[in-house]
């Protein structure tokens, strides 16, 4: 097999052949945690693969003893099933999206009644706006404090110093969530215009990641371009293409004469 990805040879995903190295993160026997089994089945099939180098197995900690071994295995031994910094890493990036949550089912009906009533609803939009903002410029901080932290208390030492990545990825979702707050706010109102922006979104983020993934650093570039970029286009549309409320009918009273 010959190497046709030398930046992946360079970064270890493949072998001097072309071969891959893939990691795995699953409960493995002798432990008896859940999906043990399933994990050894999935290891087992693609250690036997010609274009698998190697399987780097990210096993459990259990009372049972080390993994069962197999032939083009490596086992690593790093995290405990249900501990609790296995995920911190997620949360940090998961809590921008669904702290500010909270605050778009908030606006919801209050936009709807408004539209109704045939009155403008941006100052809602805009409040919103300046509470997620909040809570999304909070977590980024967060992130940029406790980022190295976190890594090296929920994965160990070994990834010190890769916090940056949790930061940018947090301010990837942040941007994500301001221009996801906009989008909700138009269909109350009868558009659907940021709506069709958004799908174009998620197209241009999935181009972007399949175009450029060498290194995690690029991944979560490809995130902060697309969103970045969305935020823009569905801010643009809010500003530039006006909406008008709802007219409400005309209620026409009869006069009687007596």
């Amino acid at each position: 097999m010959t190497a046709t990805h030398p930046e992946q040879v360079a970064l270890g995903l493949r072998d001097e052949n072309g071969a891959l190295r893939i990691g795995l993160v699953s409960a493995f026997p002798p432990g008896k945690n859940s999906l043990n089994e399933f994990g050894w089945h999935v290891v087992n099939a693609l250690a036997e693969k010609d274009d698998v180098a190697e399987v780097i197995l990210f096993a459990d900690e259990t009372d049972s003893g080390a993994p069962t071994p197999i032939t083009g295995v490596t086992p690593v031994v790093c995290w405990s099933f249900n501990k609790v910094t296995n995920l911190a890493v997620a949360l940090i990036g998961r809590a921008v999206f669904f702290l500010s949550w909270s605050a778009v089912t908030a606006l919801f009906p209050a936009v709807e009644q408004r539209d109704e009533a045939g009155e403008a609803s941006g100052g809602l939009l805009l409040g919103g706006l300046a509470v997620v903002g909040s809570l999304c410029t909070f977590m980024v901080i967060m992130a940029t404090v406790v980022g190295d932290k976190v890594f090296t208390s929920a994965l160990g030492d070994a990834y010190a110093g890769v916090g940056h990545l949790l930061v940018t990825y947090a301010i990837a979702t942040s941007l994500f969530t301001l221009a996801n707050l906009i989008v909700s706010h138009h269909p109350l109102t009868g558009r659907v215009l940021e709506a069709g922006i958004l799908l174009a979104g998620g197209v241009l983020q999935t181009a972007l990641l399949l175009m450029w993934n060498s290194t995690p650093e690029v991944v979560v570039q490809d995130q902060l371009i697309a969103m970045g970029i969305l935020l823009a286009a569905v801010s643009a549309t809010t500003v530039l293409v006006k909406h008008e409320p709802q007219s409400q009918p005309t209620q026409h009273v009869e006069r009687v004469e007596s």
